[in-house]
């Protein structure tokens, strides 16, 4: 299963936003976070995402910023862009 989310311009709030038809679509406000971000290209796998989260959480700690015990792994391009071009980003969450 994947869980899926989607920004909105600053301009919608939860009040403005429409009412999703499907009762599975959950809207929620989601804080504002500092992420340290690793980007790539081409589709990997659950070994490749673990060796960029220990990159990016070993960068947090040089610069003496706290983290989360997980990354997020994002992807922006749909299944019509062939798997070697996609975008992706690992994603940590950090705070001084």
């Amino acid at each position: 299963r994947y869980k899926v989310q989607f920004s909105m311009p600053s301009k919608w709030t939860m009040e403005t936003l429409p009412i999703p038809d499907n009762a599975a679509v959950k809207l929620r406000e989601v804080p504002a976070q500092t992420m340290l971000v690793q980007r790539f290209v081409g589709e990997r796998g659950p070994t490749f995402f673990k060796s960029i989260e220990t990159e990016l959480k070993s960068l947090a700690n040089s610069q003496d910023l706290s983290h989360a015990n997980g990354a997020v792994w994002a992807g922006y391009d749909g299944p019509s862009v062939p798997r070697d071009k996609r975008r992706y980003e690992v994603m940590l969450p950090v705070a001084k």
